[in-house]
C-alpha cells in the first residue's frame, strides 16, 4: 500500500488530495492523468496505509517520505496568476 499527497491546481485553487493506492501503477496512472490535464503541481509518497499515515506526527511524516517531486514552473505560474488577480 502507498499513501500519496497530490498537490494540484484546479479551477483556480490549489488543493491537496491524500489517497491510498494499492500499487505504484495505480498511482502513476493517476499522476499521468493529472499531468495531462495540467492540474498536477507535485506529490509526496509514503510506503504505508492510510491509517498508519494519519497516526504519524509531523516529524515522522517528514522522515517517512519515500519520494517527493514538484514542478517548480507550475508553482511559479500559479503564484504569478494568483498575484495578477489581486
Amino acid at each position: 500500500m502507498l499513501v500519496a499527497e497530490i498537490y494540484k491546481y484546479e479551477q483556480g485553487m490549489r488543493t491537496v488530495e491524500t489517497r491510498q493506492y494499492p500499487t505504484r501503477d495505480d498511482l502513476d496512472q493517476r499522476l499521468f492523468w493529472l499531468n495531462l490535464n495540467g492540474e498536477w503541481v507535485g506529490h509526496k509518497i509514503w510506503n504505508c496505509d492510510l491509517t498508519v499515515y494519519h497516526n504519524l506526527d509531523d516529524v515522522e511524516r517528514a522522515r517517512g517520505v519515500v519520494e517527493q517531486k514538484f514542478d517548480k514552473e507550475a508553482i511559479v505560474k500559479t503564484r504569478v496568476s494568483d498575484w495578477r488577480r489581486v
